[in-house]
């Protein structure tokens, strides 16, 4: 089990997009309204073993444009 929250997002995507750098509005000069950069916290888990970049892309799913209803 590991701790997440929507900054656990954050902290995925600046891992996987900028090489682990934080998006940190005390050094990027940046307006950002949080109080500190909570993607550091040591409790918070990572998202990085939810995916799998190397894996063989799946078929699409193609849905049907026109689904049977009973509205009418």
């Amino acid at each position: 089990h590991q701790t997440l929250s929507f900054d656990a997002y954050v902290k995925f995507i600046e891992d996987d997009f900028l090489g682990g750098q934080r998006i940190d509005p005390a050094t990027d000069g940046r307006p950002d309204p949080r109080p500190d950069v909570r993607e550091n916290e040591p409790i918070l888990g990572t998202l990085v073993r939810d995916f799998n970049f190397k894996q063989k892309p799946r078929p699409p799913l193609l849905l049907n444009p026109h689904p049977q209803t009973d509205l009418h």
